[in-house]
């Protein structure tokens, strides 16, 4: 009594039954450990995703528009390694000013990055980026150009 049947055996008491729920088991802890300490999920778990971005596609192109207020464009890094694209830099503290108590003070020093992970027909050399009144615009050109073609076709028989 107090055991688990299946039928008439049970999990424990059949090797290959026990092999295949450990492993799952295993699988399963490993996948959730890694998912766990990518940083990835660390900015999920902190809700943090900063720079705030609108990622969309125009046509043949994927665009992301960061929101990057008091940062300065030679404090922004961008990079494309391994398919991962990623905006990283400093967010430069507002002075304060002699005189002034301050009740809030969220405007402070501190470093951001952010990534994404792009399709692989995204290429280095079709990558632009300007910034202009706090807004990164990044495109990258022709990404969705490969996959267009290699819609099915249907072909006419003469």
């Amino acid at each position: 009594m107090g055991k688990l049947t299946i039928g008439h055996v049970t999990p424990l008491s059949f090797p290959a039954l026990r092999t295949d729920y450990f492993g799952r088991m295993e699988a399963e802890m490993d996948r959730l450990f890694n998912e766990f300490l990518s940083p990835r999920s660390a900015q999920r778990a902190k809700g943090d995703h900063y720079p705030k971005t609108d990622v969309f596609r125009e046509g043949e192109d994927l665009h992301f528009h960061a929101a990057l207020p008091f940062v300065k464009k030679d404090d922004v890094k961008i990079e494309l390694k391994d398919n991962i694209l990623t905006i990283s830099g400093q967010a430069e503290a507002v002075n304060e000013e002699e005189g002034v108590e301050y009740y809030t003070r969220e405007l402070r020093h501190s470093s951001f990055s952010r990534s994404w992970e792009l399709p692989a027909t995204a290429k280095q050399s079709e990558i632009v980026a300007k910034y202009e009144d706090g807004i990164l615009k990044i495109a990258v050109k022709k990404v969705f150009a490969e996959l267009e073609e290699k819609k099915p076709k249907l072909i006419e028989i003469q």
